[in-house]
């Protein structure tokens, strides 16, 4: 499986708490083809579902349709050490981009980069290299908006 991953081109877009790996020798967009995108979280599927589903605005946004021309394959670790295992199911299952958000901590009053923006702005990184553009040649970015959480 190793040198299956070597042969693949690979690179981490940071975008802010998110990282994208795509998987260079697929992910360039052929009419017709239907691109499959990994997301790899810790923790269980309802506390990602808000970052899941603005992923999914920002798709559709750019006229992708779930089912028709992408789908996207979720996986969810309920440790850290479950990750490279699920990365290498998502990247057996030939996934052209594997989005592996980085996690975030929960604490009673927080002030940090507003991460629904953000995954709805990485679907225009996946959009992009799902288009041909070399993932080298996109820019990292940093947060632009930030948001204030109170617990109550």
């Amino acid at each position: 499986m190793a040198s299956y991953i070597r042969r693949r081109h690979f690179l981490a877009t940071l975008l802010g708490g998110a990282a994208a790996w795509p998987l260079a020798t697929r992910a360039q967009q052929r009419p017709g083809k239907v691109a499959r995108i990994g997301f790899l979280g810790v923790g269980p599927a309802s506390a990602w579902a808000d970052s899941v589903e603005a992923l999914r605005a920002g798709l559709r946004d750019l006229r992708h349709v779930e089912g028709k021309d992408i789908i996207i394959d979720l996986r969810w670790a309920e440790r850290i050490d479950q990750l490279p295992e699920l990365a290498a199911e998502l990247v057996h299952m030939d996934v052209d981009i594997i989005i592996a958000p980085a996690s975030t901590e929960v604490e009673p009053v927080s002030y940090g980069a507003d991460f629904n923006y953000m995954y709805r702005h990485a679907a225009l990184y996946v959009d992009k290299i799902l288009n041909g553009e070399k993932p080298a040649d996109l820019p990292v970015e940093q947060a632009s908006r930030y948001e204030l959480a109170i617990k109550s």
